[in-house]
């Protein structure tokens, strides 16, 4: 009966010390008195979820539909963003970077350029040869956009 009653006893201490080696083998993180900012995911308008083409190219249309509501304003145009990655960004589909693709990229990068070098004189029309750029790439490529992209043209007065 003694040996009975020292494995009942076995039993529970070792369940007990699994148990504490268990409880104090958890680690809690140090408690921060600064709030940290909820991370909020903007869903995914790709159902196949979204390439780094696909995000350069909003990034792109949100930068510039924000340079259109600046248009005649004095801000740093010499600050546009750097979308060299346009030639290597990997697209949805590898069938979206047809032949002629790079040469659309290259003359979207030249057209950058020369709204980054434009004067307030030439902007809206500097301006605009970017979006014809946009527009002739997605002409050929991936009709999707071509409704936003559409709607980015800066009207031009002629008087």
């Amino acid at each position: 009966m003694p040996k009975l009653y020292a494995l009942i006893i076995m039993k529970y201490l070792i369940t007990i010390f699994l148990f504490g080696l268990f409880l104090f083998s958890c680690e809690t993180e140090p408690i921060n008195d600064q709030k940290e900012e909820p991370v909020v995911k903007q869903a995914s308008l790709n159902p196949n979820g979204d390439s780094e083409l696909a995000l350069l190219m909003r990034q792109m249309a949100d930068e510039l539909t924000a340079l259109k509501d600046d248009i005649n304003s004095d801000i740093d145009w010499k600050k546009i963003s750097d979308y060299k990655t346009i030639h290597s960004a990997t697209p949805t589909k590898e069938s979206m970077k047809k032949d002629g693709y790079q040469s659309y990229a290259e003359a979207f990068l030249l057209s950058m350029e020369a709204l980054e070098q434009s004067t307030t004189a030439n902007r809206i029309e500097a301006y605009n040869e970017v979006i014809n750029t946009c527009m002739n790439c997605h002409e050929v490529t991936c009709h999707g956009p071509m409704r936003r992209i559409e709607k980015m043209y800066v009207a031009v007065d002629e008087e």
